[in-house]
């Protein structure tokens, strides 16, 4: 498989996955950052920023129900053979970020 392709579909279920979160009506602001597909399109590792007061509790909410995007992606009718595995990573880099910015305006 073509790595431009694996990038285009990267790009579309990063799309796709944050239109079906915002569907489901999380009070949080969830950002789908990043998608690492593998070169089978057999797994789909999907990266969340979550910006709340409990963004892990969030997080767990949005792995529970983890079968109901799935469902809703494959509702979207897109032009795959199969569907990968999708797991959700937390994204820290913004926490990151910001813990850089804070130490910088020490100095």
């Amino acid at each position: 498989m073509s790595t431009r392709r694996i990038e285009k579909l990267s790009k579309l279920f990063q799309v796709e996955v944050g239109n079906c979160i915002e569907k489901l009506g999380f009070r949080a602001f969830v950002t789908v950052t990043y998608v690492e597909l593998s070169p089978d399109l057999k797994n789909a590792k999907v990266f969340l920023s979550i910006i709340d007061k409990n963004p892990e509790a969030v997080f767990e909410q949005i792995k529970k129900r983890k079968h109901e995007i799935f469902e809703m992606l494959k509702a979207r009718k897109l032009s795959l053979k199969f569907f990968p595995h999708i797991e959700f990573h937390f994204d820290k880099s913004g926490e990151y970020t910001q813990k850089i910015d804070k130490l910088l305006e020490k100095i």
